[in-house]
């Protein structure tokens, strides 16, 4: 709020235009502005935003304009690997990409082991009580129960009564 509106204001005259980088053409721009405004344009893109990355417009940067479409891209590991090693952002980025795909395999490991042992828990769950109930059949069979009644009484079919163990 400014001290001169009233509570009730919430917008404020500032003495500065407020550009938005979506709403704006890069190419009007000739200076670093360009690729900084490119590189908001693609920001939700990844490998558009990588392809721009390796462009020849962004071979040319300064650090300082790299190091602000870094911060701007709000990618806190890229920031910090182009402050600590004076790393081109080009470079930065890839390792950063790299890094990224080494995690998400990972993790796609990890998921896929725990889809694989959900999975042999239900078959084995499901192989379990087929057993249990081929078990009941052929238990009923050496009882000396008739087929009809064993079918009837357990819900079974002929190759499931066939199959389990009897006399």
């Amino acid at each position: 709020m400014c001290a001169a509106d009233p509570p009730e204001s919430k917008i404020c005259d500032y003495a500065f235009s407020l550009l938005e980088a979506d709403f704006l053409s890069a190419e009007d721009h000739r200076t670093d502005l360009k690729e900084f405004f490119q590189a908001m344009q693609c920001r939700q893109d990844r490998e558009r935003l990588k392809q721009l990355i390796r462009s020849d417009g962004f071979q040319r940067l300064s650090p300082e304009t790299e190091l602000a479409i870094a911060a701007h891209l709000n990618i806190r590991r890229l920031v910090r690997r182009m402050r600590k090693g004076e790393v081109p952002m080009c470079k930065a980025f890839d390792d950063l990409m790299q890094e990224e795909r080494r995690n998400g395999r990972k993790e796609g490991m990890e998921r896929g082991i725990e889809k694989g042992l959900e999975r042999g828990i239900k078959k084995g769950k499901k192989e379990g009580k087929k057993a249990e109930r081929l078990g009941i059949i052929g238990r009923m069979k050496k009882e000396g129960l008739e087929e009809a009644l064993i079918i009837r009484l357990t819900g079974c079919t002929k190759e499931e009564y066939a199959t389990a163990p009897g006399i």
